[in-house]
């Protein structure tokens, strides 16, 4: 399903805005825990798994699909509508590349031993990034199955792009936030340690700012 150009709007962050939001729309098409939630470049159309190895959306012919023999959890959209990454919570830990028009998979990236906690995909090109219990972030490129990049770390990590794409962050355990520039997978920042564990990064534009969670 292909959704015409919409023009982008800026609206400015206060307060009042923030405490105007109300919920315009619920979904309940599961009865189980939803592990995963993704909106495609538009922001018009999204994607949800759940513990019961579902794929759902409202918006493609069918609204919902199944990864029972592989399992699913961090479903990314890609630059393609119809097209989506996924970690796997059965049998290996594959990352998959499934077409969500024909629920076919294109492609297979093979390369971590253990669990993927974070999945990434960069807001400029066809590569994302990928980080595991297994103590390694993995960079991929779509078009080959074949790890691109390999940085070894120690403990439980959370990767997120600036938005040019150009930087990366990476929070571990030790409460520690470290950038990377991405072209030569080469350490440009650290921080202090933090005295709470980091579970989610943002990193703004240039990479001037991160916000966290925690």
């Amino acid at each position: 399903m292909q959704l015409p150009e919409l023009e982008r709007k800026s609206i400015p962050f206060s307060p009042p805005l923030f405490s105007s939001l109300k919920i315009s729309q619920v979904f309940r098409h599961s009865t189980k825990l939803v592990t995963s939630l993704s909106f495609d470049n538009t922001g018009e159309l999204c994607i949800t798994s759940s513990e019961d190895e579902s794929l759902h959306s409202k918006l493609w012919l069918r609204n919902t699909l199944f990864s029972k023999k592989y399992g699913v959890d961090l479903l990314r959209f890609t630059h393609r509508q119809n097209n989506v990454i996924n970690a796997s919570t059965k049998e290996d830990d594959t990352i998959r590349y499934l077409s969500l028009h024909d629920n076919k998979y294109i492609r297979y990236f093979k390369g971590h031993c253990n669990r993927v906690v974070a999945l990434e995909f960069s807001p400029v090109d066809d590569g994302f990034l990928s980080a595991a219990i297994d103590d390694t972030v993995r960079l991929w490129d779509l078009r080959s199955s074949a790890c691109q990049g390999l940085i070894k770390i120690r403990g439980r990590p959370t990767v997120a792009f600036n938005e040019t794409g150009v930087v990366f962050a990476l929070g571990l355990e030790s409460n520690t936030l470290k950038l990377y520039d991405l072209k030569a997978l080469e350490k440009v920042c650290t921080s202090k340690p933090i005295q709470l564990i980091i579970n989610c990064a943002i990193v703004s534009k240039l990479a001037s700012s991160i916000q966290t969670t925690f």
